[in-house]
């Protein structure tokens, strides 16, 4: 199954994995409606995924973007009143695993890969917000990124301890490498002119002639999902390195606070 935003680049990406995968039978993609950003969303994709049964081997948890709200500009928000990055980056990821977690224990083994990035070396003093008033109070576009990728290694983190060390659901996150996608056009959102042309045209450069390529930036993500190994709850760097995340994603109390404040924020608390 593969999950996206835009439906024509969805059927390209599809198009594009049976042009080049080579077998005597093509292999089978499905393209469904996921935004990560709407819940209700992912409530009806999680809910066609359960009616299907099927059994999920590896679910990828790599939605993103870099910034939503344009500089100067008030503070963008979900639907469901929540700063739209961490929304994106964040609570639809808690939401769907949620919904879907009785499919990942149907599997013999099932692997989680959550997306997060090195920029969660620099997250707020606090680490993560737990409360809505703290979370819609960041409003440095910077800042709001760099939390939600350290929010990605303490869910891990927590996601593991939940499930507990004899689960068959094994959960890890990464850090893909600097590569060439389209988050950079965050640029046009939060450098004003007349910075943005210079900016741009740099960054451009660096897109072109340093950073990965996507597929390149796939291969950790790959081998965490594919490959024999038995890491859970751990970070990687490229290409499948594991390395010590920030101190505070070590932090059980903050990691059981931000679960009970995503399980809040996504009305799943009990």
């Amino acid at each position: 199954v593969l999950a996206c935003r835009n439906a024509d680049k969805c059927a390209a990406a599809a198009a594009a994995i049976r042009q080049n995968v080579s077998s005597a039978a093509p292999p089978r993609i499905q393209t469904m409606a996921l935004d990560t950003s709407d819940l209700e969303s992912v409530r009806a994709f999680s809910k066609a995924l359960l009616a299907d049964g099927t059994a999920i081997d590896m679910l990828y948890l790599n939605a993103g973007i870099g910034c939503a709200t344009p500089a100067g500009e008030p503070l963008v928000l979900n639907a469901a009143g929540v700063e739209m990055v961490f929304a994106t980056n964040v609570l639809g990821h808690h939401l769907l695993y949620a919904l879907v977690l009785p499919l990942l224990e149907k599997a013999r083994e099932a692997r989680v890969v959550v997306v997060s990035s090195s920029a969660q070396f620099n997250p707020p003093p606090y680490g993560v917000a737990t409360d809505l008033k703290t979370l819609n109070e960041v409003d440095s576009s910077t800042t709001q990124y760099y939390q939600s990728k350290f929010a990605n290694v303490l869910w891990a983190i927590e996601a593991t301890r939940r499930l507990g060390p004899g689960s068959s659901v094994l959960v890890n996150s990464c850090h893909p490498g600097v590569v060439n996608t389209g988050i950079w056009d965050v640029f046009d959102l939060v450098i004003k002119p007349p910075y943005r042309t210079y900016v741009r045209n740099f960054f451009q450069m660096l897109q072109d002639q340093v950073m990965w390529s996507s597929e390149q930036g796939a291969l950790t993500q790959l081998y965490l999902g594919a490959a024999e190994h038995s890491s859970r709850g751990k970070y990687f760097h490229p290409q499948a390195q594991p390395v010590e995340p920030h101190p505070l994603s070590k932090d059980e109390a903050l990691g059981k606070r931000f679960w009970a404040f995503c399980d809040e924020l996504a009305g799943l608390a009990k």
